[in-house]
């Protein structure tokens, strides 16, 4: 089934709202608010369920204009979350930047993009993944970005009890203008692991965005990458990381990094480090040398 909810005038837009007591299960469908001005408050899609199970689907909160609050994606399951392929995304021209609001007793992506995008002057909006179990992104892009704005790339959260990324996943923030890069925050109550990967606060004119991690223990492997990178004069962001143990294998690299300017500074906050094959000081290329 589908939902398409328009506002083309200066006003309030519509929500799509749906509650179920047990299972929601979407397939093949779409949930689309739509608002091209609205002097008000943009349209909402705001879903919960005690379950809930989605393949190939798409949610979709476009604005093109807000003078009040951006449209926002909220969705909130209490036991398990299933996102099978689709697409969730906020789309805002001028406003404020729209959100993603997912909270589930333990959330799995698999072959799936989060996106929550600005592309006028203002700020990126956030993605939040709340869990008090288990988060699992399997092969999916996470990305809060100003592409053509001049605003600051968005915010992406995780928390959960465990992270699992893997299967090339992508985490981005970015600017492509005068705005600086999102910043990306983890906080797992146990292990967060990060395989065959990339994490990425990146920006092309201004300053990389932070990346912030605190957990029991860290694992990276695989071509697992943490980048805060500038392709311009601005500075390289800072990658804070607060573990009992950090673990590094393969060839994961962890990146603060500005292409003419001054480079992050990356803090290792723990009391053992594991890096395979690490070699302090070597200039040697960063990428596939197959060492950390």
């Amino acid at each position: 089934f589908n939902f398409f909810f328009l506002t083309a005038l200066p006003v309030d837009a519509g929500d799509i709202s749906i509650e179920a007591k047990q299972t929601l299960t979407v397939e093949d469908s779409w949930f689309t608010t739509l608002s091209i001005i609205s002097t008000g408050t943009a349209g909402n899609i705001l879903l919960s369920a005690r379950d809930f199970v989605s393949n190939n689907s798409l949610f979709s909160a476009e604005t093109g204009t807000c003078d009040n609050s951006p449209g926002l994606i909220r969705i909130s399951v209490t036991d398990s979350f299933l996102l099978e392929g689709g697409f969730i995304s906020t789309i805002t021209g001028s406003g404020f930047g729209g959100s993603v609001f997912i909270t589930a007793e333990d959330f799995t992506a698999r072959n799936t993009r989060i996106d929550a995008q600005v592309v006028g002057t203002v700020d990126g909006g956030e993605i939040f993944i709340n869990s008090s179990g288990m988060v699992n992104l399997q092969n999916s892009e996470l990305t809060a970005s100003s592409p053509r704005g001049t605003g600051n790339g968005g915010t992406v959260r995780i928390y959960g009890n465990a992270i699992n990324v893997a299967d090339n996943t992508e985490i981005i923030t970015f600017s492509e203008s005068e705005g600086d890069a999102g910043n990306i925050v983890f906080h797992a109550n146990d292990k967060l692991a990060i395989e065959d990967s990339t994490i990425d606060a990146q920006s092309l004119l201004s300053s990389g965005g932070n990346i912030t991690i605190q957990a029991k223990t860290f694992h990276l492997r695989g071509d697992a990458d943490l980048f805060s990178a500038v392709a311009s004069s601005g500075s390289g962001g800072n990658i804070h990381i607060t573990a009992d143990s950090i673990l590094a294998f393969d060839d994961s690299d962890i990146l603060a990094s500005s292409q003419d300017g001054a480079g992050g500074n990356i803090t290792l906050n723990t009391r053992a480090f594991f890096g395979e094959r690490y070699i302090p000081g070597d200039d040697s290329p960063i990428e596939h040398n197959d060492r950390v």
